[in-house]
């Protein structure tokens, strides 16, 4: 893949991969939490 090698965190240790983990709470708090969704295919 172009020289990117993947790296998966281990289950359970969300601080091995800070940047993510911030980006999907900002994401959380700012769009799912803030709408309400009829159904999980919709959200």
């Amino acid at each position: 893949m172009r020289g990117v090698q993947l790296d998966f965190i281990r289950t359970g240790k969300p601080v091995e991969n800070a940047f993510i983990e911030s980006f999907n709470g900002h994401l959380r708090d700012e769009c799912l939490n803030g709408h309400q969704f009829p159904s999980l295919a919709e959200a």
